[in-house]
């Protein structure tokens, strides 16, 4: 696999426009994949048009469930929501029901070409393990 692969902590709208905005500028031709972990129920719901404008700068954003931490979960507020909101922005965005799932579409479907991102302060990460031994 000779993807450029990164992680980044980012799980604030803010952080996410940051990251996105410094690799696109690092890497102005590259296919931009980020694989996002919403942190946070009520953080998600309150942030809710930040992070679904965050991902400007991106070309596929791939969505794991909310990663709820000390929260309890709640079905006001989702990943499938906030795909449906980037969706209407115009912008490539599907979530998914695991990490698992998101590891296995990256290496059936990620191109050698492709800059990879995992972002959130979640688990996320383990999905490069995916990557790295596929």
């Amino acid at each position: 696999m000779a993807h450029l692969l990164y992680d980044d902590y980012a799980h604030h709208p803010v952080e996410i426009v940051t990251t996105l905005k410094s690799a696109r500028e690092q890497f102005p031709n590259r296919h931009i994949v980020v694989a996002f972990h919403p942190h946070l129920r009520s953080r998600t719901e309150a942030l809710f048009d930040d992070f679904a404008a965050a991902f400007v700068d991106a070309d596929e954003i791939l969505l794991a469930p909310i990663f709820v931490a000390r929260e309890e979960p709640d079905s006001e507020i989702s990943s499938e929501m906030l795909a449906a909101k980037i969706r209407e922005r115009g912008e490539r965005a599907t979530a998914f029901g695991s990490l698992q799932e998101i590891g296995k579409y990256l290496i059936e479907n990620a191109h050698a070409d492709d800059l990879v991102i995992t972002m959130g302060a979640g688990d996320i990460y383990t999905i490069m393990e995916q990557l790295l031994t596929a």
